[in-house]
């Protein structure tokens, strides 16, 4: 009687155990897979097979195909889930940021950069406008960035709507294959691993309908949130560049009285040099007219330097009108008179851009400017043995003139008006 019932409750253990593995284990076409279909599950499952003895290469190598398409469809899933997540959170939080009101936000530093009640040294205001430059162009990336970014985000729902019906076009035929049954001469193993890579891109399949679902909800507010940081960067650039006017501005003003009070300087020593010996006269002439040219080099920089940044702002107008022209003609879409008109818009853009480089040559500036440059310089290496001039001016002198027209305070002052004017020029 006793063993009886130790008997029946044997076999009552192993029924419920036998009953929570079936439970806990997965059903794939109507079959319990013996691992878990998971990535590690998939990698523990073709490490064995690797290792399997006794197995058909060629059918090995199918079933570890399938297996390893699986993982992959795995991985899509956990990225859509995320995708999914992402999208879910930012739908949440966008209306609030939409509801706050557009500021321009200018930074503490940038209101630092310039204050024009103070008083400046040409060599802080080309430091400052130097910065101010670089505040410009980091301004200017963010707004390429963001325009890029809002391109993406307007050419996105067509795109959504295409990789939708792709993916219901394979969700569709994945179901189909899921169903087909197992046929007599069929190898077992392979056709589970072919169900496991079906039942996986089904859910990924699934992930992906939830994520363009959720991303799609999404976008008309990323074009929202992007326009409004487009206007803010806009703002900040429109208050940057007023800065950089007023610092040129002033910069220019500070280069002009520091001209004048050059120029007042040589005229004064132009007007002593009338009571000097003539050999002293044509040496401060000399370095008078040394200290005039550069003056004019230093002009012609600047102007170059204003050619160059003109060009640079129609390089880009150019290129924002052709990014607008191209916006237009994806809108025009199969209309061919609109499409026709945009284009030959978009072509005169080019013609206008070389009508203005023609316009504005810097070419003959740039020679001008060279040559000017090449002279100081080869006049610079003569000036290298300041003593082999110095001798050959003495010379000059003593067979010019007689030694009584030239005393030793003179020669004394020759040297003085050679060696400290020419060194600074």
């Amino acid at each position: 009687m006793y063993i009886q019932h130790f008997i029946i409750a044997i076999a009552l253990a192993v029924s419920l155990f036998s009953h929570s593995i079936n439970v806990s284990a997965e059903i794939i076409a109507g079959e319990a897979v013996s691992f878990e279909i998971s990535r590690d599950g998939l990698q523990s499952k073709m490490e064995q097979l690797a290792t399997k003895p006794g197995v058909d290469l060629d059918s090995k190598a199918r079933e570890m195909n399938w297996y390893q398409l699986a993982d992959e469809n795995i991985a899509d899933q956990q990225w859509f889930s995320y995708l999914s997540s992402s999208y879910q959170g930012f739908l949440e939080t966008a209306p609030d940021k939409l509801k706050t009101e557009i500021q321009n936000i200018i930074n503490k530093e940038n209101k630092a950069l310039f204050n024009p009640q103070q008083d400046y040294s040409i060599e802080e205001l080309n430091i400052l406008i130097l910065n101010t430059k670089g505040e410009l162009r980091a301004l200017n990336n963010k707004i390429s960035k963001l325009e890029s970014e809002l391109n993406k985000l307007t050419l996105r729902p067509q795109q959504m709507r295409e990789e939708t019906l792709a993916a219901k076009q394979r969700l569709k035929q994945a179901k189909s294959d899921s169903n087909i049954a197992r046929l007599p001469t069929e190898n077992k193993y392979e056709y589970q691993a072919q169900q496991i890579y079906l039942h996986t891109l089904i859910n990924a399949l699934t992930a992906e309908f939830k994520k363009l679902e959720l991303e799609s909800a999404s976008n008309p507010l990323k074009v929202q949130l992007n326009k409004r940081s487009l206007e803010e960067i806009g703002g900040q650039k429109k208050y940057m560049q007023s800065i950089l006017e007023q610092q040129e501005a002033l910069f220019e003003k500070l280069q002009l009285e520091k001209a004048q009070s050059l120029e007042d300087e040589l005229l004064k020593a132009e007007r002593e040099s009338v009571k000097k010996h003539a050999t002293i006269q044509n040496i401060i002439q000399d370095n008078i007219q040394w200290s005039r040219d550069l003056q004019s080099i230093v002009r012609a920089i600047n102007q170059y330097d204003h050619a160059t940044d003109k060009i640079e702002a129609y390089k880009k107008a150019v290129e924002e009108d052709f990014k607008n022209a191209d916006k237009k003609i994806q809108l025009a879409g199969l209309n061919p008179l609109l499409g026709r008109v945009l284009r030959e818009q978009r072509n005169n853009l080019e013609t206008n851009k070389q009508q203005y480089q023609r316009q504005v040559d810097i070419a003959d500036e740039t020679g001008l400017i060279s040559l000017a440059l090449y002279k100081i310089e080869l006049r610079q290496k003569q000036l290298n043995n300041i003593q082999d001039e110095l001798g050959r001016q003495v010379e000059q002198v003593q067979m010019s003139a007689e030694e009584t027209q030239l005393s030793a305070e003179d020669i004394q002052q020759i040297r003085r008006k050679y060696s400290d004017p020419y060194r600074q020029t």
